[in-house]
């Protein structure tokens, strides 16, 4: 009660109150109590006048009063902000950078606004060929100029500026989709996001340190633009403000732009880091090496990721490469924002400018001080080749992650002969406290992670095994089938999220827990190769994406949003949903755990599955026709833009997948890893859009590029 009412009074009055025992100022507190709801409640409906200030149960009111329909069940702040732009946006409704606007903010992905009108050839009248309009019907009705590469390459894409004849048919059709009409308005829209590398090492190829590899894996990447913010609001999205695959063309017509410090790609030679300058830099095609630089001068291969130097220009100590590469979301170690976890227990800094200069030293010190918990924190995107052995004793807890905006790469070589050379971490023996291990944000390449002695969890976060330990140029994986992850005589639990990971084998004391979340689990395996052939003891050759060393997982499974490329050997499937799981499952205890809304291959031995293909497509078909069953199997597996690691749209589904897998999930999202994206609910939300602020008689369409 702050008394402002009875400050009101004159002063006798107060006095005289006072000497009474302060009635009079006890029944004004309880009037200033209902003064004060009614000013509160007088503010609030002043301010649900505007959305800015409005309550969120005001939000739909305020909708009504403009006519806005939301799309989807929009949190809050999502919703304040859609309804806040809709009288501004029909005031430039029908305008193409405002249909940009809109695929940004509705679905988060940047586009390009194209009227095919534009594009339509014309035959000019006799009477209309003068001067004035020569030059217009000239750039619309000629043919195709065969000498103008760069034209023909961008043809029927987002950038397309060649004249095309008119079809019939419309751009939002879903049987058979004709772009060039009068009326058709197509968004182009790229879903796969930039990703920064920076101070990455370059992968050499030959002993004669010419040619290198943008990659530290040493295969083929296609560079992608860093797209830059427009201007103003009015501007149309061109090349260089769309995350676009790099060309060769492209980039030969404007280096300065996309190569330099700030650029999409720069590069450093030499540990000294002396930048390569823009005019020494030659855009070439590099697929057989057959250029040839000459003195000083850079190749550069953004198609492919390569860089080639001439013989006097080679640098000795190699190079190191700033370049974007394209992933549909955050996924697997990289430079993204990943959420903050707390350290527990001492912080040792790695890398260039830190207290140690690799992760042993680290180590080393770590256990001269010998305290109960440490993380190891990579503070930049180094190459790190060293052994690792990792020797925890009891109750000890240990950290390695990758500090934040960065993605240090862990390369194991095989440096001894006959002996195992992966990341080896030992236990403590069973009679003492269990240890911890974490893996935060790390690219692991070489060998992969054997675990063994007694740990009571496992803990891989946002890191990625490079299945098939390390790639062959074409993205092939270099070693087929091998263990990224291999617990062996030890009860530790296992849990990976949102990772990349080869096969995993589970042979521990007992059945243990081991959850993979948001993940994605490849066996890279080569249907060509021998399963059988063990040319050391590092770890086995698997054929499924999880299982134990003798055929069967010691685990209690959990699969969660996650694309399993391979098969599933386990004793217990406890909880399986929204996942697709490519190779056969095969669960000694049935009775326990379910299969929900996730993909699984016919003849597999599951628990009780609900709502799973192709279950449901095959119990709508005649029984009595077994071809008819088969082929609706064959229509809704699972297809792959890619299924190699280290291609851009590496697992994300084609546009071609049936529905009832991009939409299967319990929430109508796609099944698998990229099932928090709801690719479908901002298709639905931008085409609903769309119909809400295209001209009349317009017939708008999304073009997906990627």
């Amino acid at each position: 009660m702050t008394d402002r009412l009875h400050a009101l009074l004159p002063a006798l009055h107060r006095i005289r109150d006072d000497a009474l025992g302060e009635p009079l100022r006890g029944l004004l507190g309880v009037i200033e109590e209902q003064v004060d709801l009614v000013e509160d409640n007088l503010w609030g409906l002043y301010a649900n006048w505007f959305v800015e200030t409005a309550d969120d149960w005001v939000l739909p009111y305020l909708g009504d009063l403009v006519g806005y329909r939301p799309v989807a069940d929009l949190p809050g702040p999502a919703l304040r902000r859609d309804l806040a732009g809709t009288l501004g946006a029909r005031r430039r409704k029908g305008t193409l950078a405002l249909l940009e606007e809109l695929a940004l903010d509705v679905a988060g992905w940047p586009a390009r606004a194209v009227e095919f009108r534009t594009q339509l050839a014309g035959t000019a009248p006799v009477r209309l060929l003068d001067a004035a309009s020569r030059p217009l019907w000239t750039s619309r009705g000629r043919t195709a100029d065969l000498r103008d590469g760069q034209a023909l390459a961008e043809l029927d894409g987002p950038f397309d500026t060649l004249a095309h004849t008119t079809t019939v048919g419309r751009l939002a059709s879903r049987r058979t989709v004709r772009r060039h009409h009068r009326a058709s308005v197509g968004l182009f829209v790229w879903r796969l996001r930039a990703y920064q590398v920076s101070g990455t090492e370059g992968f050499c190829i030959d002993e004669a340190r010419r040619r290198f590899m943008v990659s530290v894996l040493g295969h083929d990447l296609p560079l992608i633009h860093r797209p830059l913010p427009e201007p103003d609001p009015t501007h149309i999205a061109d090349a260089m403000n769309v995350p676009g695959f790099l060309t060769r063309r492209g980039v030969e017509a404007g280096v300065p732009d996309v190569y330099g410090p700030t650029g999409s790609v720069f590069v450093w030679r030499d540990a000294e880091r002396s930048p390569v300058p823009a005019d020494q830099v030659v855009i070439a095609d590099l697929r057989d090496w057959s250029y040839r630089p000459r003195g000083e001068e850079m190749a550069l291969d953004p198609v492919l990721g390569r860089i080639a130097f001439s013989r006097r220009g080679a640098p000795e100590h190699g190079i190191r490469v700033r370049y974007h590469y394209g992933a549909p979301g955050d996924l697997g170690g990289g430079e993204y924002r990943r959420p903050a976890v707390p350290a527990v227990g001492d912080v040792l800094k790695v890398g260039e400018g830190a207290e140690h200069a690799d992760v042993a030293a680290a180590l080393a010190a770590w256990r001269a001080v010998g305290t109960a918990a440490a993380v190891v924190e990579i503070v930049d995107s180094g190459l790190y080749e060293e052994p690792l052995a990792i020797d925890l004793a009891a109750g000890q807890r240990l950290e390695v992650r990758a500090a934040p905006g960065t993605r240090p790469v862990i390369r194991l070589l095989n440096r001894r002969a006959g002996q195992p050379d992966s990341l080896r971490v030992r236990g403590p023996a069973r009679d003492g406290e269990p240890a911890t291990l974490v893996l935060d944000g790390l690219l692991v390449t070489g060998r992969g992670l054997w675990v063994s002695g007694h740990l009571d969890r496992v803990e891989i976060r946002h890191c990625t095994l490079v299945p098939g330990w390390s790639l062959e140029e074409t993205c092939a994986p270099a070693e087929p089938g091998r263990a990224s992850v291999e617990l062996s005589d030890t009860g530790a639990a296992l849990a990976v999220s949102h990772s990349i990971v080869g096969p995993l084998v589970i042979d521990t004391w007992e059945p243990v827990e081991v959850s993979v979340c948001d993940s994605v689990v490849d066996p890279a395996d080569d249907p060509d190769g021998d399963p059988d052939d063990q040319d050391d003891a590092d770890s086995c050759v698997v054929s499924e994406a999880i299982s134990g060393q003798e055929g069967r997982a010691s685990a209690l499974l959990s699969v969660v949003r996650a694309t399993v490329l391979g098969g599933i050997c386990t004793h217990t499937l406890t909880r399986a949903e929204n996942s697709i799981i490519m190779g056969r499952v095969r669960v000694a205890r049935r009775q326990h755990g379910c299969v929900r809304f996730c993909w699984v291959p016919t003849g597999s031995r599951t628990p009780r599955r609900y709502q799973c293909q192709p279950d449901l497509v095959r119990a709508a078909v005649d029984p009595a026709d077994p071809a008819g069953a088969d082929r609706e199997t064959q229509r809704v597996t699972p297809r792959f833009t890619a299924v190699h690691y280290g291609a851009p749209a590496y697992t994300q589904l084609a546009l071609d997948c049936a529905p009832e897998i991009t939409e299967g999930a319990e929430d109508r999202s796609e099944m698998g890893v990229w099932h928090d994206l709801f690719i479908p609910q901002r298709l639905a939300a931008l085409r609903a859009r769309l119909d809400e602020f295209t001209p009349a008689a317009s017939d708008a369409g999304v073009v997906i590029v990627t």
